[in-house]
This record gives structure tokens, sequence and C-alpha cells, in this order.
């Protein structure tokens, strides 16, 4: 049987302390036999205002956050999916709401983009 962990977690402005938060809790998961692992919404950034995604939004394929899935997916050996990566899609800033990491650390997919505002 697969063993899938729906990670929960409480995120803040501070993206280190949540990236720290999330491997422990990735390797909590993988430590408990899990072979997929999800990550909530706004895991990495949660800040104040829509506007403040801005500061922390990454071209696909590259930046810490997107480093971080595909590093914890390749040492941990999960399949990760993360919920809420702020990138940039067609020089705009965009709401990224899944990214698909496979065990070996590849992204596998990215879908579901909505637009920033930039006046929210």
């Amino acid at each position: 049987m697969t063993r899938i962990a729906a990670i929960q977690m409480t995120s803040s402005a501070d993206v280190a302390r949540n990236l720290a938060d999330a491997w422990r809790l990735l390797r909590d998961a993988q430590s408990q036999g899990a072979v997929v692992a999800t990550l909530p919404e706004n895991f990495a950034f949660m800040g104040r205002a829509e506007t403040d995604k801005l500061a922390v939004a990454e071209a696909d394929g590259e930046g810490p956050i997107q480093r971080f899935i595909a590093t914890a997916a390749r040492e941990l050996g999960l399949w990760i999916v993360a919920v809420g990566v702020i990138s940039v899609f067609a020089g705009a800033p965009a709401n990224t709401l899944v990214f698909g990491f496979g065990a070996g650390g590849g992204m596998l997919a990215v879908g579901a983009w909505e637009l920033l505002r930039r006046d929210r």
C-alpha cells in the first residue's frame, strides 16, 4: 500500500524558516513510510497582503523555493506536490497552485495559474 502524507504547517513571511519547517515535516513523513507528500498552500511564504507575494516570485524552474522542493524530493526519495508557489508566467507574477516533483528531484508538472494583481 502506498502511503501519502498530507502535511499541515503554519507559515509566516520568513521563507527560510518555512522551508526549514517543511524539510523537517517532509523528513518525518518519509521516515513514517510516505512515498508521496503534499505541502499546503503558501507553505513557503504567507505575507500580510496579496502583493507581498511579488517579493518571492520565481521564474519557472528557478529560485530557492523550487530548488528546495527538488532537493527534498531527491534527497528524501519522495514525490512532492507543492501548492501556492509564486512564479513568473509570461512576464507577470502568477500564483502557481501546483508544482509536482518526482522522487528523482525533477519537475513533473506545473498547473493552475492565477495572475496576481499588483493593486491588492
